[in-house]
């Protein structure tokens, strides 16, 4: 028996976000310029971190039961597209973050949040 990551209950999954985002967290807090705007960082990086796990646990579940079933490539093809989706959503939450600490961490200093992407 298999045991997968989408298997696992919901709040161990949650659980294994929030510490990656907490983890994350600590890497943005240098570039933040207050609480708000960290907050604000902190939800989209943890956000990112959940769907990520949860694309990582849609791949494994489709790899697993594709070789259960020794016809691999319907379920893999199933697995993968709701995992690049996932995957996109992502880069979708998290791109304003990393993109706000590159211009900070270069000198843009006075950028809020909510002015993102910040323009000299």
């Amino acid at each position: 028996m298999v045991t997968s990551f989408m298997r696992l209950p919901l709040i161990l999954r949650l659980t294994g976000g929030w510490i990656l985002a907490w983890i994350t967290n600590a890497l943005l807090a240098p570039v933040a310029a207050n609480f708000l705007e960290m907050l604000g960082l902190l939800i989209s990086v943890m956000v990112g971190c959940v769907l990520l796990l949860a694309a990582v646990g849609i791949v494994f579940e489709g790899v697993v039961r594709s070789w259960q079933m020794r016809s691999g490539k319907a379920l893999v093809a199933q697995a993968l597209v709701p995992a690049i989706v996932i995957a996109l959503g992502v880069l979708f939450l998290t791109h304003p973050a990393a993109e706000l600490s590159w211009q900070r961490l270069h000198g843009a200093r006075d950028v809020p949040i909510w002015r993102w992407p910040y323009q000299p």
